[in-house]
Parts: C-alpha cells; structure tokens; sequence
C-alpha cells in the first residue's frame, strides 16, 4: 500500500496495492482470488522431502539440506 507522509507518519492511503499470496514450499503466487482450482494443479516439480525445495530431476542428493532424494 501507498500512504501519504507526513514526516514519516502515514497519514492517508493513496493506493492500494494488489493482494499477493506465495506458498512457502512451492514458491508459486496468485494474484486473484477467485482463481479455478485447476491452476494449481499444473507440472509437480521433484521435491525434497526434507526442506520441501525444488530438485533438479538427476540430483541424488539435495544440495540445500544434503538429504539423499
């Protein structure tokens, strides 16, 4: 959001900033609300059961928590 300042008070919101919502283990955001449920069904990255990021289908190991795959 953008607020009008007076000497760093925030005083009056000028604009709205759009709402933005990320998950924390695939790292994929929205930007509507009322998206279809089909969207988030897409490609399944290979993930480290582990830390939950995002592996390289060769890794062995995950190179973030050293994890075996």
């Amino acid at each position: 959001d953008h607020y009008f300042n007076i000497f760093f008070i925030p005083i009056l919101r000028v604009k709205k900033g759009e709402p933005f919502i990320m998950c924390d283990n695939c790292e994929r955001n929205i930007h509507d609300f009322g998206m279809e449920d089909n969207l988030w069904q897409g490609k399944k990255d290979l993930r480290c059961s582990n830390c939950g990021r995002a592996l390289h289908k060769d890794f062995k190991f995950c190179p973030f928590c050293g994890k075996q795959v």
